[in-house]
């Protein structure tokens, strides 16, 4: 699902250039929610779009993303994905469109994604966002456009910090989440659940209670 996104901002970051601006086509959009509703012929800059991407997972900025991301590569942004999850040693995922529509030819494991986050999460880019609960920014033309965050467990715990979201009707919720908890670190990877907010705090809560007893004995 809209884990998917994750990789389509790592290609844009290195295969673009987050400063650019780019004019809106109405080719590129979606109108499958969330979206940012943006404009054709509309100029916003890379990063705008990037960000709300990843916090908002809106699927217009997605699928415009990788439309931009072929125009400065001169190649199409699916045949990138694919190589840099091959060079990350990802054997078992396979992209098919950029923002994470059902297909059987867009699917990854959680051993393949902790591979993916190994290489993201450290990039500004991905780090600046994590507990932004809404994005809002201006185009070219003065338009605004604004998400909300679609892990709605921000608002309810200060030690989660988003990384991404997913959810269709085939692959179910997907949710990654980082858990900073006074010394403690780790990571979360939900796929296919008909829970994932549920699952993602029971795991948090089983995890750090085994961690902490670890570090008593």
């Amino acid at each position: 699902a809209s884990i998917t996104k994750l990789m389509t901002a790592y290609v844009t970051q290195k295969y673009g250039n987050l400063n650019d601006t780019w004019a809106i086509s109405s080719s590129n959009l979606s109108d499958i929610r969330p979206i940012l509703g943006l404009t054709p012929g509309d100029k916003v800059v890379v990063k705008d779009l990037v960000d709300a991407m990843l916090i908002g997972s809106a699927n217009d900025s997605a699928a415009t993303l990788g439309a931009y991301v072929s125009s400065v590569s001169k190649k199409p942004i699916i045949d990138l994905m694919n190589k840099e999850a091959d060079d990350l040693g990802m054997d078992s995922t396979h992209y098919e469109n950029p923002i994470g529509w059902d297909s059987e030819q867009n699917y990854s494991t959680a051993n393949d994604l902790k591979r993916l986050l190994d290489v993201v999460r450290p990039m500004t880019l991905f780090s600046e966002i994590d507990r932004k609960q809404s994005y809002t920014f201006i185009s070219e033309t003065g338009k605004t456009y604004s998400v909300k965050a679609t892990n709605t467990l921000l608002a309810q715990d200060p030690e989660i910090h988003a990384i991404k979201t997913g959810f269709t009707d085939e692959a179910k919720g997907a949710m990654i989440t980082a858990i900073h908890s006074k010394d403690l670190k780790f990571i979360i990877i939900i796929l296919g659940s008909t829970d994932r907010e549920g699952d993602t705090k029971l795991l948090k809560k089983n995890v750090l209670s085994q961690l902490e007893n670890s570090l008593t004995q």
